[in-house]
Formats: C-alpha cells, structure tokens, sequence
C-alpha cells in the first residue's frame, strides 16, 4: 500500500480544513471525491478512506481528464454547448455507478498510524 500517498492526502485535508490556519473558518471533508489513474485501485481507496476518517467516493468513470478535455473539444468545435454538458450536475448523492469506500478505522487508530508515518518521514530527511 502506499501510505505515503494517503499521508500526505491527509496533510493536505487537514490543511484544508483549517482553511490556512485561520482557526474562525475551519471546515470539515464529510467526503473525498476521486479519478484518475490511482482511483481504479480499490485497496488504495480504501486505504485512504481509513487514512482520513471519512467515505472516500469513486465515479464509474475514473478517468474524467480524458473526458474533460474531449468535452471541451466538443464545445470548441461547436458540436455542442458547455450548459449541455452541465446540465446534468452532479449533487451529494454522486453519481449512478459511484462506489463508496467508507472508513473502517476509529480515530485513535488513525492517529498512531500518523504520528508513524510523520516520524519516518522526519527520520528520512537528509538520507538522499
């Protein structure tokens, strides 16, 4: 598995969810929302729903970027409008073939495994 990916995920969410350190405007991810490549591994989604504590949601279609960009290459060349493409949004309920992986680990677990993580990555600093 690679812990490293997921860590670090859960570095940036909570960053993110500190909304920069101002402490007046925090927010919490009820949900992760994923594509790509990486996404098609399930282990790894799992993985990263136990990470952060929270349902980690992959679409039917994982590679979105290739849909993305023939899309707009759609609306480029006229063969239709961008309202088109949005109009269908998607809402909380994600879409019909989304598979949801839900955290199975409790937050004390999650905490240790962390705090792991964060001191090999503090006693790798300096060996390359």
């Amino acid at each position: 598995m690679n812990f490293d990916m997921n860590f670090s995920a859960a570095t940036a969410a909570e960053a993110d969810s500190t909304n920069g350190g101002n402490q007046t405007q925090s927010r919490s991810i009820k949900c992760l929302r994923v594509d790509g490549g990486a996404s098609a591994n399930g282990l790894l989604m799992q993985t990263q729903a136990d990470v952060l504590g929270v349902n980690v949601a992959r679409p039917g279609n994982v590679e979105t970027t290739a849909l993305g960009a023939a899309l707009a290459a759609g609306v480029g060349a006229r063969l239709w409008s961008s309202s088109d493409i949005f109009a269908k949004e998607l809402g909380e309920e994600g879409d019909d073939e989304e598979t949801v992986f839900a955290c199975t680990t409790d937050a004390e677990t999650r905490q240790e495994k962390y705090e792991k993580w964060a001191d090999a990555v503090e006693r790798s600093l300096g060996l390359a």
